[in-house]
């Protein structure tokens, strides 16, 4: 057991490099919101104060890969995340080149690489996403990340723009009211006293929307 605990541990914080300095701000409501989420707009607000921010959010979707002219089915869970995010929590593709996407394009984890083309360097490749309106969008492979840690605390198939969110889920992406998976919030010691207070602020100013 005791070897199980350190690997999990030592797992985690190999592959985050940042974990010491990034936290996730998860708010609890009395209503119908949902425990441990956050409002849409509060990645954009923490920006705006000079904190650096990335929002994250989980979805379901029907996605069919294309490869050479053949398509297969697949149910996958979609992260939606800003683009800075895999900067934020530092993850880890195959060649170590800073990982980017952008809108209409997706990033793999190795596993759903594997599952959907049979091998892990699925970049270029094709997938099509069906949104919640029942239409398909054709997205291109960015990039594929290494294998995730199996301690962290989200779990995804492949990671969206958050450029194609509204499209795709049929959602406001700028409503406060809107409630998302998470935001996350990287700070060092000296800063945690002001982001608490910024913090706290947002609830006032939610309660204007």
């Amino acid at each position: 057991v005791g070897y199980f605990n350190f690997y999990f541990n030592h797992s985690f914080n190999d592959y985050f490099k940042t974990a010491d300095t990034v936290y996730k701000v998860n708010g609890l409501r009395e209503g119908n919101s949902s425990v441990g989420s956050s409002p849409v707009s509060l990645a954009r607000y923490l920006s705006d104060k000079g904190y650096e921010s990335a929002k994250v959010d989980f979805q379901m979707f029907q996605i069919k890969n294309v490869t050479n002219g053949n398509q297969r089915l697949f149910r996958e869970t979609v992260a939606f995340a800003d683009q800075n995010l895999p900067g934020l929590l530092q993850f880890k593709n195959q060649n170590g080149d800073p990982i980017t996407f952008k809108k209409n394009e997706v990033i793999l984890t190795e596993q759903t690489s594997i599952r959907l083309f049979g091998e892990t360097t699925a970049t270029g490749e094709t997938v099509r996403i069906m949104g919640n309106d029942g239409k398909y969008q054709t997205f291109r492979v960015a990039d594929v990340l290494e294998k995730l840690p199996e301690n962290i605390s989200f779990q995804f198939s492949m990671l969206l723009p958050f450029d194609n969110y509204e499209e795709l889920t049929g959602f406001d992406s700028n409503q406060w009211s809107h409630r998302i998976s998470g935001t996350f919030i990287q700070l060092q010691s000296t800063e945690l006293e002001r982001a608490l207070t910024d913090l706290n602020e947002s609830l006032t100013y939610q309660d204007d929307f």
